[in-house]
């Protein structure tokens, strides 16, 4: 009699990736998320960022020097590289650990399904943890679906038909949701409503496709969360815009955090406070669309306007804002500190550089 599989790493508990059917988006959010906050508490947050964001990001290598340059400054990139080499070493290092880490959370139907994929042997040569872990979304997402069409028209049904049950927390529905987005996007591509899209195009100049796709997508998000919950919020955002302001999300993000900090019309909030970030108040109170767009494009996170971290990971919160959005003056400095990466801190070496003697 066989039992339940068990996964290589025991504090993972069940956290397995397995063919099932109907749970597979579930499934492999919940799993994906684990392994990444245990990896996060072996080796550091940007192996957490690189299972849970898919963000790989290794050192970078100190900016050149000229081979005329003083002598000194090449000796102290000399030492800069010594390191650089040393910190990239580690986070192979890491990288490899974590890769076997997914791969002994895979069951073995999973196991073998994607290893028999003709990418595979370069994945695991490059301990290419991105690519493993697409491999395994897409290996668990309806396995016995070989026509395109078919596929793309299950996934994109599963994703139009979501809805969050009334018992069901918001953080639950947030990652059900975007698990069906991603394997929508896998079948079918990007989920563009191309008249949208034209019709905002010819509006504004500096509109894009990917713009388009993201207020779809948070307002597909928002249109899907309980009515019981947060129906009188969905009605006002649809008789705000009737009267000429438009509060709706211009990402699934936005839409997460709109309805996370939302305060019902009797003074309660709606119990939905969300675990990617603190909420202060009602989140319309401090961010418009313009704003946040503009953080967006500007690599800052759209709550605080920091530029070392995403909105899923601030601490900072809305509380900090002044009424135009940005932080007040004695917050900005710490807010908005970065460590300085490694190509800004140094500059190269004759060898590297291979400068003729």
């Amino acid at each position: 009699m066989f039992g339940k599989p068990k996964g290589a790493v025991e504090e993972l508990g069940n956290n397995i990736y397995k063919i099932a059917k109907g749970q597979e988006v579930d499934q492999y959010k919940r799993i994906t998320n684990a392994i990444a906050d245990h990896v996060g508490r072996l080796y550091g947050a940007k192996m957490h960022l690189l299972v849970k964001e898919r963000s790989d990001k290794p050192p970078e290598k100190p900016n050149r020097v000229d081979k005329d340059a003083d002598p000194i400054v090449i000796k102290e990139w000399e030492k800069d590289y010594d390191r650089y080499l040393k910190k990239l070493d580690l986070y192979e290092d890491h990288k490899s650990k974590v890769f076997i880490i997914i791969k002994g959370q895979c069951s073995l139907a999973v196991r073998n399904k994607v290893e028999a994929l003709t990418t595979y042997s370069e994945i695991e040569e490059k301990f290419d943890v991105v690519e493993l872990l697409d491999s395994i979304r897409i290996v668990t997402y309806e396995p016995d679906v070989h026509y395109d069409h078919k596929a793309a028209a299950m996934a994109l049904r599963r994703l139009f038909v979501a809805r969050q049950g009334d018992t069901e927390s918001l953080d639950r529905y947030y990652q059900r949701f975007e698990g069906l987005v991603e394997v929508a996007e896998i079948h079918f591509g990007s989920l563009v409503p191309t008249a949208i899209s034209k019709k905002e195009r010819a509006a504004d100049a500096k509109s894009t496709q990917k713009d388009t796709r993201n207020k779809f997508v948070g307002c597909m998000f928002i249109e899907g969360s309980s009515p019981k919950k947060y129906g009188k919020y969905i009605a006002d955002l649809n008789n705000d815009y009737n009267t000429g302001t438009n509060k709706y999300p211009p990402t699934l993000e936005a839409g997460m955090e709109m309805l996370s900090s939302y305060v019902s019309p009797d003074g309660g909030h709606s119990n939905e406070r969300s675990t990617v970030g603190t909420v202060g108040a009602n989140f319309a109170t401090y961010l418009d669309a313009d704003l946040i767009k503009k953080r967006q494009a500007e690599g800052k996170c759209f709550k605080c306007g920091a530029d070392d971290h995403i909105s899923k990971n601030c601490k900072n919160g809305y509380k900090g804002h002044t009424e135009d959005g940005s932080l007040p003056e004695d917050q900005r400095e710490s807010a908005g500190k970065t460590r300085p990466s490694h190509a800004q801190q140094r500059v190269p070496m004759k060898k590297v550089l291979g400068w003729n003697e």
